[in-house]
């Protein structure tokens, strides 16, 4: 591939102001963003390890693996509306620390 230019702009090249179809273009570009936050690493190491090209080819060999998964266990891929993340409360600390002294010799 060329080489890439620095877009970033200097003191001597002020930033051009961003034309409708710009601003069109990247709002429809954000749509399609996911954020990987700490997952990036792993996410890139797999790419690579499976010769995968483009973010997009990574996300739908993740998916097609998910389906093929769900449908050996006897389930669907799911169809229906998503439920809001569930916040999960950890067991209490006594709990905890009960079944520790049970596990002991």
């Amino acid at each position: 591939g060329g080489r890439r230019r620095d877009k970033s702009p200097t003191a001597s090249q002020p930033r051009r102001p961003r034309t409708s179809s710009q601003k069109r273009s990247n709002q429809e570009i954000s749509k399609t963003r996911v954020s990987l936050g700490e997952a990036y690493t792993r996410w890139t190491q797999m790419k690579t390890f499976h010769g995968i090209q483009t973010h997009a080819d990574m996300a739908n060999f993740l998916m097609d693996r998910y389906e093929k998964s769900e449908h050996e266990h006897g389930h669907g891929p799911s169809t229906s509306t998503p439920t809001k993340r569930r916040r999960l409360n950890p067991p209490a600390l006594s709990s905890i620390a009960g079944s520790l002294t049970t596990l002991q010799p």
